[in-house]
């Protein structure tokens, strides 16, 4: 089925990534070669997976057709099942800079379970509205690395073509900070997405990402923006599990109404009610099913994936295309 084979695209797609990041924190050039051996074969996988799924697109079967539309338009608006106090935070934030300079520090926590993919996809949403969207710089760190900073730096330093300066760490930070103040131009708006698999007690690699990185970016736009006006700097950390409490100390943060371009706002993710699966089937479904069927839909629903978006994520594909293939 089609379903299947876009899952299993994702799947591939996501291992291509993790390669990627992999790459980009292997110092060792004897290292890379297998790294770069793995990303070619799944580009081979990846592009024959592509031609499978548009021959059976384009196979003339009605339900692939079918499934195509309705799939297409439930991914659209599954977000409006509920994300309303992020939004809320995030269009309130967002519309600060429509006319001027300035830089934004989001954080989503239990970011994977709570849905944090689709409230940073409204928020390159509305960036796209305010300016051009200079290329994202989007890094993971994966389940087996350590949240280092040199990971993230290295990601950096490849995508600007900055070499490593030998032993001297402040000075590689300050070529990479140097480099990307360079390859902004008016207009422009800098996305950073970091997505963190864990964070432990003794992590410091959101005071070091905060004080070292984030601040003497940001302090770069009032002498940048005389030449080049109207640049803003977003970035958004993802943290796949709960942060412990001595990870975040208040210094580094801000809220809605103390809001600070330096320091880490945090956006609440909850999660889904009973009803709003509901209302948001009644809505957007466009299943055609009793009403009693629906209301049942969303109670097992919501019982089974007790409320985390991303799993009733999930248990919505996975029923509603059952009734549409």
């Amino acid at each position: 089925m089609i379903g299947e084979k876009k899952k299993y695209l994702e799947s591939l797609v996501q291992k291509y990534k993790a390669l990627y990041t992999q790459l980009s924190g292997t110092l060792n050039e004897v290292d890379k070669v297998p790294i770069r051996d793995s990303i070619r074969n799944l580009e081979v996988e990846i592009q024959e997976i592509e031609a499978e799924i548009k021959q059976f697109q384009f196979s003339g079967s009605s339900d692939a057709d079918s499934y195509r539309a309705y799939s297409t338009e439930w991914e659209e608006k599954l977000p409006k099942i509920n994300f309303i106090k992020a939004n809320k935070i995030i269009t309130s934030i967002l519309n600060k800079f429509e006319n001027k300079e300035g830089a934004a520090l989001f954080l989503m926590q239990n970011s994977r379970s709570m849905g944090a993919k689709w409230c940073a996809k409204n928020i390159k949403s509305q960036l796209q509205d305010l300016g051009k969207m200079y290329p994202p710089c989007e890094f993971e760190f994966l389940s087996h690395q350590q949240t280092r900073p040199q990971f993230f730096l290295n990601f950096l330093a490849e995508k600007f073509q900055v070499q490593q300066a030998p032993g001297d760490s402040q000075t590689y930070l300050d070529m990479i900070v140097d480099r990307i103040c360079g390859s902004l131009r008016r207009g422009n708006i800098f996305y950073i997405q970091i997505e963190i698999y864990s964070l432990h007690a003794q992590d410091d690699f959101l005071n070091w990402f905060v004080n070292q990185f984030w601040c003497p970016l940001v302090r770069r736009l009032s002498g940048l923006c005389h030449e080049h006006p109207l640049i803003r700097l977003i970035a958004v950390l993802m943290v796949r599990d709960s942060l412990p409490k001595d990870s975040l100390p208040n210094s580094l943060c801000c809220r809605k109404q103390t809001f600070h371009g330096e320091k880490i706002l945090e956006l609440p993710l909850q999660n889904w009610t009973e009803p709003e699966i509901h209302n948001w089937l009644v809505k957007f479904s466009g299943l055609n099913i009793q009403v009693a069927d629906m209301k049942q839909m969303a109670q097992s629903i919501h019982r089974v994936a007790k409320g985390r978006p991303n799993d009733v994520h999930s248990e919505l594909m996975n029923e509603m295309s059952k009734l549409v293939s």
